[in-house]
């Protein structure tokens, strides 16, 4: 084997060790440190954030790491080197839009613990929200690939408002029904007219 094979090699093992390294010190640090700090407050929400970003944080720097790394060893080929921080960047968003959908999750599950009129819409909103982070990640990636999404969006606009028009009794019904499940002005037990 030549050695300066065997050096780019040794290199891009060493990048990934220290990449990997760092995300495990730091995942350590919120673990130890923070996710302590955090206990001591009132609210769990701190304690919800710390535990949608740990892991996710290890992966994000291997993903870094790998990207860094291999882009720069010789013994791949340029044609490969050149696409890596491409596929970094949609593993990247991938991951982020993970830990978002995590974190929305997790608030939401809180929150429906804290208030028993907003659990029986927690799932709805749980969709809502895992449908809307995961669509703005695909615009996302389409972006990094190259594509045009200005037309996209300004077309989703549109038959966003056309689809708004069509449904507005529906969508008038819809909102009532979630203002009485979270205002609760009609309980069981309770005579209607």
């Amino acid at each position: 084997m030549d050695t300066g094979l065997a050096m780019d090699v040794l290199r891009t093992a060493l990048y990934l060790v220290v990449f990997v390294l760092v995300g495990y010190l730091i995942r350590y640090f919120l673990t130890v440190y923070v996710s302590n700090w955090a206990k001591k407050t009132k609210t769990k929400i701190d304690d919800i954030i710390i535990n949608a970003v740990k892991t996710p944080l290890v992966l994000a720097f291997l993903i870094i790491g790998f990207s860094f790394a291999f882009s720069r060893a010789e013994f791949i080929p340029q044609s490969i080197r050149a696409e890596l921080p491409l596929l970094g960047n949609i593993l990247i968003v991938l991951l982020g839009a993970l830990v978002v959908v995590r974190i929305i999750v997790g608030l939401l599950s809180y929150y429906g613990e804290i208030k028993p009129s907003f659990k029986s819409l927690t799932p709805i909103f749980t969709k809502v929200f895992k449908f809307l982070t995961y669509f703005v990640a695909f615009i996302l990636i389409l972006n990094s690939l190259g594509v045009e999404v200005t037309a996209l969006l300004a077309g989703l606009g549109i038959a966003g408002i056309a689809i708004a028009f069509a449904l507005h009794e529906t969508l008038a019904q819809l909102f009532a029904g979630i203002y009485i499940m979270t205002d609760r002005p009609v309980r069981i037990g309770d005579y209607v007219k």
